[in-house]
């Protein structure tokens, strides 16, 4: 029997530089009401902190939102922890996110600040966290380019806190598939309770990989994954939310796990966030892009038309098209043709 892949959404975070920085509250409600409506497990609504803008978009989706978890993010600081409560805490299934960069070059160029130091932080952070709320996720930036024992250390810490989720970011998108194997497998047999708690990753696109690394890390044994509708975020944007759902519904019994991913939702998700972005979704990006599923050369078309999609391993469903109705060219055949013509209502002599 699969086991279940919790989803948590980030594409509202608002990251720096990135078109999300430029919605309203309003606009945020209604992309954070097709995530729900897409059966997302948690949406990341924003970062209250970071501005009044925010603060009152997460506020907002904390009030409307029913089904799934709202989290907000904060900084491993105690003010910030405070806002990220204050904003959420009205939701139906509230949540708090708070984080902390663990590799030696964040702490020496970005941050300041000893190995002991961020023990000490991650401890008070989740503590203040785990006295506002029961569901707390702590994460570690720039994990893959963390040393691993002292980043196990910092795990420890923070479970012993009482986190119940933890998150293994790969935010410079410098990790690949095997690598992430390995961490995931190496902080499950090193970290003490930590069957008890959520490992989560969160994957970058830097180097093409977010995708696949975020599958490797679920089939080692994360069961979550952070993830963003066509893949936006800062920089390079994140691992596509409807890319990973397609890839476990598909691949299912390779890697015996199930999210609660609606396929129908898909499209209409996507397309809604590349109008609002107004970041347009290319036509052979998989699995939303109506190209993807739509055959175009006379030798796949006819072939799809006999087999009934045999060259297709997704359904038009997940693309937003009713039918896998081939695109005429030069290179159409006499069937495909025909095709066309009988769906436009003509019976050709």
């Amino acid at each position: 029997m699969s086991a279940r892949l919790l989803i948590l959404d980030t594409t509202l975070r608002g990251y720096k530089r990135s078109p999300i920085e430029a919605m309203s509250p309003q606009e945020k409600l209604v992309v954070a009401r097709q995530i729900e409506k897409l059966g997302a497990d948690g949406i990341e609504a924003g970062f209250p902190a970071r501005s009044v803008g925010d603060e009152e978009g997460v506020r907002l989706v904390a009030k409307q939102i029913k089904t799934a978890r709202v989290v907000a993010r904060a900084r491993a600081v105690l003010e910030d922890i405070e806002a990220a409560w204050i904003a959420v805490e009205q939701a139906h299934l509230p949540g708090i996110h708070t984080f902390i960069p663990t590799s030696d070059i964040l702490l020496t160029r970005k941050v300041n600040m000893s190995r002991d130091q961020v023990i000490e932080y991650t401890a008070r952070a989740v503590s203040m966290a785990r006295s506002f709320s029961d569901w707390v996720q702590f994460s570690f930036e720039d994990a893959t380019r963390t040393d691993v024992r002292f980043m196990c250390e910092v795990i420890q810490t923070a479970v012993d806190a009482g986190a119940g989720t933890i998150n293994l970011i790969d935010s410079r998108g410098y990790a690949y598939p095997d690598q992430m194997d390995r961490l995931v497998k190496y902080v499950r047999s090193s970290v003490a309770g930590i069957n008890d708690v959520i490992i989560s990753v969160n994957c970058h696109d830097h180097l093409g990989l977010a995708v696949a690394n975020s599958v490797a890390a679920a089939r080692a044994g994360a069961r979550q994954v952070e993830c963003a509708l066509n893949g936006i975020g800062e920089r390079a944007g994140n691992a596509a939310l409807e890319q990973i759902a397609m890839i476990l519904k598909i691949r299912e019994k390779a890697f015996q796990l199930q999210t609660g991913i609606v396929e129908e939702e898909i499209p209409r998700a996507s397309r809604l966030i590349s109008t609002i972005t107004g970041i347009p979704l290319q036509p052979s990006k998989a699995p939303a892009g109506a190209a993807a599923v739509t055959p175009g050369s006379g030798e796949h078309a006819n072939r799809n038309a006999d087999a009934k999609n045999a060259d297709s391993i997704m359904s038009p469903v997940s693309a937003g098209v009713d039918h896998s109705s081939p695109l005429l060219s030069e290179h159409s055949g006499r069937s495909t043709f025909e095709e066309r013509a009988i769906l436009l209502g003509y019976q050709l002599t």
